[in-house]
């Protein structure tokens, strides 16, 4: 099972929380104003999101409505920045075999293999 990244970003969590608690707003006032906008939020949803848990049960259609709710504009880029003439762009770099199994070591731990398909075939 593939990880969210909206779901598991640690930065959106903070940012969102920090806003609503900026706005002076309880997870009952999120709660009801998300459901009065058609998106249906628990508060113990909510709670359970807030408090840093593995198995929160927002979706990240709830998560990214919320943080459109609340001013936190989520973007996904593909592929890494590069500025050239003063103008950024991002590009997909050259593949590194080495260095795609360190991040998806990282991210995926239980799912990587030491060795590429191709030499397994071997």
């Amino acid at each position: 099972m593939s990880k969210s990244i909206v779901k598991s970003s640690p930065i959106i969590r903070t940012k969102l929380q920090e806003r609503i608690k900026l706005l002076d707003l309880s997870l009952t006032e999120v709660s009801e104003d998300a459901n009065k906008r058609g998106m249906k939020i628990s508060i113990s949803s909510l709670s359970r999101y807030f408090s840093n848990s593995k198995t929160n049960n927002l979706s990240e259609e709830n998560i990214i409505f919320l943080s459109y709710r609340y001013g936190i504009f989520v973007t996904l880029h593909i592929g890494t920045l590069a500025i050239n003439h003063g103008k950024a762009s991002f590009h997909i770099p050259d593949y590194n075999e080495e260095r795609c199994l360190a991040i998806l070591n990282k991210e995926f731990p239980p799912h990587v293999k030491t060795r590429s398909a191709k030499a397994t075939r071997k």
